[in-house]
């Protein structure tokens, strides 16, 4: 059965490099993986998009056609992208992959927070389907942000109802220290609390720590490391998406 895994995060977090680099890696396994591209905004791809929205929706047409600028035409392009999902649907079934990743659009409120987004997922699958949220590991080193990126992951969470994983992307840019120190937030908020505690900035600082007995009583999923550069992280994440998916047979750790 076909599974979907639909890639979402702020811009600049590292969408597309993953979804490149996630289905040369899924394919290393022997199954067929094949990639959608839902940014109507994307200037050029890292990797073969079997759909291609900027074939359907163009960024140009629509800034002329309506009289918009480049955040008003991106708006209304995302929006179009409705249109043409029994279309997209039936390219995507008719190559009967076992996966298909889509790259959702750069700015996360406009597939996210706006109708398209809860539209593409139930026009595709309600099932067999996983949210992979990446968070920029440069910028998630800072307490405040990272509590912030939290709390932004568990909207996505209750938007959708779907089972997500939480990815740290950019993990190459981190020094080690910095690296352990933001799992260390993962997995204990207790620490996050004491760094926030350490927060310059007495507005960031009460806000973040009012957010962490909120956090304290969500199902937050435990953080996966990766970096679509090196590969690092990959064997982790890719074991973490059979398991949600109920699929464990297919991978053994020990490969």
């Amino acid at each position: 059965m076909t599974s979907f895994i639909y890639i979402l995060g702020t811009a600049g977090s590292g969408k597309s490099t993953l979804v490149s680099a996630l289905s040369n890696y899924i394919e290393k396994y022997n199954k067929f993986c094949v990639n959608v591209n839902l940014d109507p905004g994307a200037e050029t791809l890292s990797y073969d998009a079997i759909v291609d929205i900027r074939e359907y929706v163009k960024l140009d047409e629509v800034m002329r056609k309506f009289n918009l600028g480049p955040n008003g035409a991106l708006i209304v392009a995302t929006d179009l992208i409705v249109n043409y999902l029994p279309e997209i649907k039936k390219l995507i079934l008719d190559e009967n992959p076992d996966y298909v990743i889509i790259d959702t659009p750069g700015q996360l409120e406009l597939f996210a927070y706006r109708e398209t987004g809860p539209a593409v997922i139930s026009s595709f699958s309600n099932r067999n389907s996983i949210v992979l949220f990446l968070l920029d590991a440069f910028l998630a080193q800072s307490p405040h942000n990272f509590t912030s990126m939290l709390l932004l992951s568990a909207s996505i969470q209750a938007r959708f109802l779907l089972p997500y994983l939480l990815i740290l992307s950019k993990t190459d840019l981190l020094s080690a220290s910095s690296l352990e120190k933001i799992i260390s937030w993962s997995e204990d908020l207790s620490n996050l609390q004491e760094d926030l505690e350490s927060e310059a900035n007495v507005f960031n600082r009460e806000l973040s720590l009012n957010l962490i007995p909120i956090l304290s009583n969500m199902s937050i999923p435990s953080l996966i490391p990766i970096s679509s550069i090196n590969m690092s992280g990959f064997m982790e994440l890719y074991a973490e998406i059979q398991r949600v998916l109920g699929k464990e047979d297919e991978i053994s750790l020990d490969q």
